[in-house]
């Protein structure tokens, strides 16, 4: 029989602890490294299928916590909530996300999940460094939805080094292109220095053709501009 004090091993949440005992069915426990209090029944001690919510098992940092937000209920939030702190923290993060970290508050899928309810809109990207240029934190004041055309065109001028839009062919020619659209515009050259200035020029005609757009939401056209004078000045 289960007594106050026992400590039992779970699955996947640590050890917990027997705080009060009423029948089999109404359990009072605490989970020993989160210190968080739950009710449940013996069946799941025994089990070992007591799940603490505060337990940091998505990728060692994100913890689902205590409220109306769940994997099953918000399905979509907590994929983007997922592969967010798979891209910062996973053994397999891509180089483009390299030190990029979350912020503490959004490390609680609560959290974010009150944050997604307010700004996602279907179809649209994640975007952290939009908003603040070469930011390295996602974060509720930092981060916005974008439409998936606009965040391919900064994928694109986030790592100006890496020269991701200049090419050379077999013959040992360089070209620059952009992708807008569905339409490709390229130039072509002797020299990668000059491709490099070339595959810049093309992405602020790029982005004012951005700014034109119809359906470009609102509050992009400012860091949309800053992007173009950060590109203009090298």
């Amino acid at each position: 029989m289960i007594k106050e004090n026992e400590e039992y091993e779970t699955n996947n949440s640590g050890v917990l602890r027997i705080v009060a005992y009423t029948n089999s069915k109404n359990i009072i426990i605490e989970f020993i490294q989160s210190k968080h209090r739950l009710k449940t029944n013996a069946s799941n001690i025994y089990k070992g299928e007591v799940k603490d919510p505060f337990s940091r098992n998505v990728e060692g940092v994100g913890f689902l916590g205590s409220g109306k937000y769940s994997k099953k209920l918000n399905p979509k939030a907590y994929t983007v909530w997922n592969s967010m702190l798979q891209r910062c923290y996973s053994d397999k993060t891509t180089k483009p996300y390299i030190n990029c970290l979350v912020e503490d508050k959004w490390h609680n899928f609560q959290n974010f999940g009150i944050w997604f309810d307010k700004e996602y809109i279907a179809g649209y990207d994640l975007d952290k460094d939009l908003l603040v240029a070469n930011n390295k934190r996602y974060g509720p004041y930092k981060c916005l939805f974008v439409p998936r055309w606009i965040n391919l065109q900064f994928k694109i001028i986030k790592n100006m080094d890496t020269a991701k839009g200049v090419f050379v062919n077999r013959i040992g020619k360089y070209y620059s292109q952009v992708q807008y659209r569905g339409k490709t515009t390229s130039t072509s050259c002797t020299t990668k220095e000059q491709a490099n200035r070339d595959f810049i020029q093309l992405k602020i005609i790029t982005l004012n053709k951005v700014l034109k757009e119809p359906d470009l939401p609102q509050r992009l056209i400012n860091p949309i501009k800053n992007r173009i004078k950060e590109l203009q000045n090298g």
